[in-house]
């Protein structure tokens, strides 16, 4: 043991060596300072393995290690993941590298190097994009050449033109409905601001009326004609009656089997020219207001009056009567007979003389008949 501060206190020997010794400020370990809380730390020069149980490393990618700069001065790493705050701060240094290492740059040289064709500006357009939002671009319908859809297309809009249609084309434009199972198809078109179908249209199945598809045959069916009912007019091909007045400004042809009439038959714009039925099998004819012929095969037996104004007429009874005579009481008839004529079987007849038979003519009078000429 000594007590010279230049020399250590206290030596211990193993086979002459020293293997530990007190010196000044701490203990030697064969020659090695011992290493304790109080002479470790900056600028100690201990070398220890581990630093808190990681071994230190140059590599790239080594696990669980604490990384140290290389030869070069230069730090070798792999990912770097940090968890630091975002900020709102103006960036004026971009990290990037043009090799394995990292440098930094200002945001305007950042931008310069970044404008080729994989990267866009702050003002540039991407000149062809494989992906808009993560679905490829045939998914998208194209708005400057033709294109199909498969699918269906729902428009919601709360304006009142929500799918809205324009060409720059004056000639007609058309859409085209086309069934791609069947082949069919049909267009709809636009001309002069009116709209064209290609084939008649149908409402579930029913035909829509256009002055193309109506008229004769046509099957249209309308509740009003010219906005009057159908019940309002007269039937052609069933029996019906009118309750107002006809007045037909042409001719009116009768090709049935008869014509009925209630009590008048006027002559048109004449109030008292007329044909009349007063009663049943009873027929009159009156011209300017007086009865000019009268036929009645009623209870009077006289079964034609014939009535010149009010000067006079004749009366033929059925019986067989003397005609009775107006104011004039005179009869006239022809002086010759120029048709064959038979007298009536149990009739007999009677004519004013002279009278003459035309050549070729025969009046033939039976056994049971009688012809007087007076």
């Amino acid at each position: 043991m000594h007590n010279n501060t230049t020399t250590p206190y206290v030596r211990l020997y193993y086979d002459s060596n020293v293997v530990l010794e007190t010196v000044s400020g701490g203990i030697n370990i064969a020659g090695n300072t011992a290493w304790h809380a109080g002479n470790d730390g900056s600028g100690s020069g201990l070398d220890a393995d581990k630093l808190d149980g990681y071994h230190l490393s140059t590599d790239r990618n080594s696990a669980n290690t604490v990384p140290v700069r290389d030869a070069s001065g230069y730090l070798q790493l792999g990912w770097i993941n940090t968890t630091s705050g975002a900020t709102t701060s103006t960036i004026n240094k971009i990290y990037a590298s043009t090799d394995d290492y990292i440098r930094y740059v200002t945001p305007a040289t950042f931008r310069s190097q970044v404008t080729d064709g994989y990267y866009l500006g702050a003002s540039s357009k991407a000149a062809d994009s494989n992906l808009l939002d993560g679905i490829d671009s045939s998914s998208f319908l194209r708005s400057d050449t033709s294109d199909t859809m498969f699918g269906s297309l729902y428009i919601s809009s709360g304006t009142s033109l929500p799918l809205k249609l324009t060409t720059s084309s004056s000639s007609p434009w058309a859409i085209e409905l086309y069934r791609s199972d069947t082949g069919e198809s049909s267009s709809v078109f636009n001309y002069n601001n009116a709209w064209y179908f290609q084939h008649t249209p149908t409402v579930a199945g029913s035909p829509i009326w256009h002055s193309g598809n109506d008229g004769s045959g046509s099957g249209l069916d309308a509740d009003t004609l010219d906005g009057v009912q159908g019940s309002s007019f007269l039937r052609s091909d069933t029996t019906d009656v009118a309750s107002g007045t006809l007045t037909f400004s042409g001719t009116v042809y009768h090709t049935g089997s008869n014509t009925q009439f209630a009590d008048y038959l006027y002559h048109y714009g004449d109030t008292d020219t007329y044909m009349r039925f007063p009663a049943a099998d009873d027929w009159q004819v009156v011209v300017g207001g007086r009865q000019a012929i009268r036929m009645d095969e009623g209870s009077d037996p006289d079964i034609l009056s014939l009535v010149n104004g009010g000067s006079g007429g004749v009366t033929v009874s059925q019986t067989g009567r003397m005609a009775q005579f107006g104011t004039i009481p005179v009869l006239e008839q022809q002086q010759t007979i120029s048709a064959n004529y038979t007298v009536t079987n149990n009739t007999n007849a009677m004519s004013i003389g002279p009278v003459t038979v035309a050549s070729g003519v025969t009046v033939t009078v039976g056994d049971g008949e009688s012809w007087v000429v007076i």
